[in-house]
């Protein structure tokens, strides 16, 4: 086979047997010594210490020391953030580095080692969170965002959901330019909207300086206990109708034991209840 175009020294026939030998020799050395070996006789030899500075960190590791010398050569990257365990070059406390470097437990049970888990905090979970794909939304190394996101501000949620039909909705048309997660909870809430505590009072007025006495729901900030967050048949978003909505939560027959309210038992209760608070403990709208 002639090899001539592949061959630096000035031999232009067949390599020699010894030629062969001395490569198989050196070849079994250090990938520092068999570069030179190899790099002698063929062109394009790939430089093993080039690499080993592009490949650190997610490399295929084989002993604690190959990743202790490949971790000390990490290059700084000014401007990123960094998963503590990476850039505390403990790549051992999440990888196997002597089992190909494969994760030591699977995600998200690897990821819940050190970070809260979320199946039990949330009465709604997010997709990812409820499915356990964090790498979903978070780089496991090093990020330019803050909390190692793949991506910044609405552009991470857009990713998945569809624009179109997000800004199809009237409550978004007030947003601005606040970012998702300033209203919802990327990985949770406690209602299907995942909505933040207080995230309505970034449009709508806030009545807890308003009134001397509030209404629960609103003292607790769950508007929507009473409100649809996107969208409803019945006026201002409410998700039921007139007095159903009241007695979803209060006890009709309690509510009738009220003299008050003997002849009353088909008024609507906002009539004389004004339902976000008022200056006394009924919230009257009006002294009866």
């Amino acid at each position: 086979m002639n090899t001539s175009s592949e061959i630096k020294s000035p031999i232009t026939n067949n390599i020699p047997l010894i030629v062969f030998l001395v490569i198989s020799v050196f070849t079994g050395c250090s990938p520092l010594i068999r570069y030179k070996v190899l790099s002698f006789f063929f062109e394009d030899v790939p430089n093993p210490s080039g690499h080993i500075s592009t490949a650190t960190g997610d490399s295929l590791l084989k002993s604690d020391t190959l990743n202790r010398k490949l971790s000390a050569s990490l290059p700084a990257k000014p401007g990123f953030y960094f998963h503590p365990p990476y850039s505390e070059k403990k790549c051992v406390s999440c990888h196997d580095v002597r089992g190909g470097n494969k994760p030591v437990k699977p995600v998200p049970e690897l990821c819940y080692g050190c970070h809260e888990g979320f199946t039990n905090g949330f009465k709604t979970l997010h997709g990812p969170a409820a499915s356990g794909y964090c790498l979903k939304c978070h780089n496991p190394h090093l990020a330019k965002q803050p909390t190692l996101l793949l991506r910044s501000g609405n552009d991470l949620c857009l990713d998945c959901h569809n624009s179109g039909q997000v800004f199809q909705n009237k409550v978004h048309e007030r947003a601005g330019q606040r970012n998702c997660s300033d209203c919802h909870n990327p990985h949770g809430g406690e209602n299907s909207g995942m909505l933040r505590e207080g995230s309505c009072y970034y449009c709508h007025d806030d009545f807890s300086g308003k009134f001397k006495v509030l209404h629960g729901p609103v003292a607790s900030g769950y508007c929507t206990s009473c409100h649809s967050s996107h969208s409803s048949k019945s006026v201002k978003l409410l998700s039921r109708d007139n007095r159903q909505l009241c007695l979803y939560c209060h006890t009709l027959s309690q509510v009738e034991k009220n003299p008050a309210h003997a002849n009353n038992k088909k008024s609507d209760c906002t009539a004389c209840h004004y339902p976000h608070g008022g200056e006394n403990r009924f919230m009257l709208i009006k002294q009866q």
